[in-house]
């Protein structure tokens, strides 16, 4: 699961770097937004996202 909140009155583009190995997770796993079920990403060593303002992304990853 990987939570970002954008808690500015703008509009903000996010960039995460993930460890995977840290994680002991491989990539490749396929996410959802847990409350717009159309968007999906694939999971990678770097998320990015442009995160609307006062906004965020839940993404549960399968």
């Amino acid at each position: 699961m990987l939570a970002v909140l954008n808690d500015t009155p703008n509009q903000e583009k996010i960039t995460i770097k993930l460890d995977l190995d840290k994680l002991n997770i491989k990539p490749g796993l396929r996410g959802k937004d847990a409350f717009s079920p159309d968007l999906n990403w694939t999971l990678a060593t770097e998320w990015t996202d442009t995160v609307p303002a006062r906004g965020f992304r839940l993404i549960v990853f399968q």
